[in-house]
């Protein structure tokens, strides 16, 4: 497998390109038979899927606003981010209506270059800086309401982090993993979050 070097403009391309085709998918009746709740499918962020379609029975069912990119898909709905890149414009998490994409909620602010979101466990996560030079910490989203659960302060000072959320089948526990390079990670529960 070749592995090419990261290009943002590649990297927006693909994920306008996985967003769109998410929502052709929409349609489909049975076509999707696993969630998508991590950016390229799954924790190992492998891409791969078990469904299977037969793409002759698509048909354009709606679009996300523009700006928005790295849909997650659990459930019928789909998660997605409006990043603010650091601009001064704000960040938006959006959380749509698989079926003709009605926006269920948003949650918005401004951070500096705030990671990509992740769900898991009822839960949407994400990496967040509100200014320069401040501590980053992952905010912790109800994956129903979009309202804000709770922070942790992230120590490591980690920036643009794209979370894993992970929930263990036998005990219902939930884990966001956070890494930076010596692979150090943030646990989640729902009550509580440990580093």
């Amino acid at each position: 497998m070749t592995h090419l070097p990261f290009s943002p403009e590649r990297h927006s391309r693909s994920a306008l390109l996985s967003f769109l085709f998410l929502i052709f998918l929409a349609p489909v009746a049975g076509a999707l038979a696993d969630d998508w709740p991590y950016y390229q499918h799954d924790a190992a962020h492998t891409g791969d899927s078990g469904s299977s379609l037969d793409p002759t029975a698509m048909s354009f069912a709606w679009s996300a606003p523009t700006g928005y990119a790295t849909p997650l898909v659990a459930g019928n709905t789909v998660y997605a981010t409006e990043n603010g890149q650091g601009t001064g414009s704000l960040t938006r998490i959006s959380s749509f209506a698989l079926s003709n994409g009605a926006v269920n909620w948003t949650y918005s602010g401004n951070f500096v270059f705030p990671s990509q979101a992740a769900v898991g466990g009822g839960f949407v996560v994400f990496e967040g800086t509100p200014t320069p030079g401040s501590q980053s910490s992952l905010y912790v989203l109800d994956a129903a309401t979009g309202a804000l659960r709770y922070t942790v302060p992230i120590t490591e000072g980690y920036t643009s982090v794209l979370p894993t959320v992970v929930t263990d089948p036998n005990t219902g526990a939930t884990t966001a993993y956070v890494a930076d390079g010596d692979r150090k990670s943030t646990r989640l529960n729902s009550s509580h979050i440990t580093i």
